[in-house]
């Protein structure tokens, strides 16, 4: 217990410094949330350098008298310092697991131990709590590099923190669930009406195809009409043409034929 009540002596003494750093932040909200950005320190130099404790401070939970679990919802994001590539510089030492976010929750009435974690991964982590009296929370978390080379990069962690009780959660999920049926149904109408709108369109193609295939029919049947008659005008012309010049060419031989006959007697 005596160590317990160091710690929150501890966190005490860091609560200041941790508004004025979540306001500096500007990130700090009011009741149940708090957001705060974490720099790396250096587990090498840590010793003895009272700047490099865990950063704490105190969350009040806004129920009173919780009457199912307390939820802690922590969400961690992964920043890099500067804008770069960091497989150029052979990755952070989140990649290489050279770094650590360790975190620890407290209750401040009496400096228990509520729940400890090392390693907290990025992403949103969901801690379920018992309900208990206490309605304020002591929160120590430190973002370790194990990387002492100064080779790799360190990450900056952006860390969220909101309390929650289990049924408020329900209660969202339930209308979440409502909005994502409500959603997909509007999608299905979507969906349906862009399907007949869809449909429609290809129906008006095809009978815009249809169309032309007719009308090139037609235009292909009367070519085909003028070129059938063309031709029997032509063969009916050349015909007529052969049997005058054949008639003409009798005439003059038979009267050739008479001439020499006269000549002749």
């Amino acid at each position: 217990m005596s160590g317990s009540r160091s710690c929150v002596a501890a966190m005490g003494r860091w609560w200041w410094i941790a508004s004025v750093f979540a306001f500096v932040a500007g990130s700090l909200m009011t009741g149940d949330h708090l957001r705060f950005v974490l720099e790396p320190v250096k587990s090498a130099g840590r010793r003895g350098d009272q700047h490099l404790d865990p950063f704490c401070f105190e969350l009040e939970s806004p129920f009173v008298e919780p009457t199912s679990e307390l939820v802690f919802v922590i969400d961690v994001v992964d920043t890099l310092p500067f804008h770069t590539d960091p497989g150029r510089f052979g990755g952070t030492n989140v990649d290489r697991g050279k770094q650590s976010l360790d975190m620890t929750i407290y209750d401040c009435s009496n400096g228990d131990l509520i729940r400890s974690k090392r390693k907290l991964a990025s992403g949103t982590s969901v801690l379920q709590v018992s309900p208990t009296k206490s309605t304020k929370f002591c929160f120590c978390f430190i973002n370790l590099s194990y990387d002492s080379s100064w080779r790799f990069i360190d990450v900056i962690k952006t860390i969220t923190v909101t309390i929650a009780d289990r049924e408020s959660i329900q209660k969202q999920q339930r209308k979440l669930l409502l909005l994502k049926e409500s959603v997909l149904g509007t999608l299905q109408l979507i969906q349906y009406s862009t399907r007949g709108l869809q449909d429609t369109g290809e129906r008006n193609e095809l009978l815009e195809l249809e169309s032309e295939r007719r009308d090139l029919n037609e235009s292909v049947f009367n070519w085909l009409l003028y070129g059938e008659l063309t031709f029997t005008v032509a063969v009916i012309a050349s015909n007529l043409l052969i049997t005058r010049h054949f008639i003409r060419c009798q005439r003059d031989r038979m009267r050739g034929a008479r001439r020499i006959k006269r000549l002749d007697q």
